[in-house]
């Protein structure tokens, strides 16, 4: 099954989870989808379904945006890091 319709549609902002029913098989309260810089992590606990993986998502101006503004600029120097091969300094890092 193609999950990529269903993740676009929560819409989740940067370190927003979503919990809801399985759109696979139906288990009640059983599938998460939680949002990270670069994209979203999804998973469904039900024993008997194997729904897990990650769906790429660009990072936007506005998740930019809000990232400054957070706690999670860490996250935001992480992500910059890995994709542009930008090092942060420990004086960038810390508080």
């Amino acid at each position: 099954m193609n999950l990529k319709p269903f993740i676009d549609q929560l819409d989740l902002g940067i370190d927003e989870t979503y919990r809801g029913d399985c759109p696979v098989c139906q288990g009640k309260n059983t599938f998460t989808a939680t949002r990270s810089v670069g994209g979203i992590i999804f998973n469904c606990y039900k024993n008997s379904c194997e729904i897990s993986g990650k769906s790429a998502r660009s990072i936007t101006l506005e998740d930019i945006t809000a990232l400054r503004s957070s706690k999670t600029i860490e996250a935001m120097l992480f992500f910059m890091s890995r994709t542009i091969g930008l090092v942060p300094t420990p004086s960038l890092t810390r508080g």
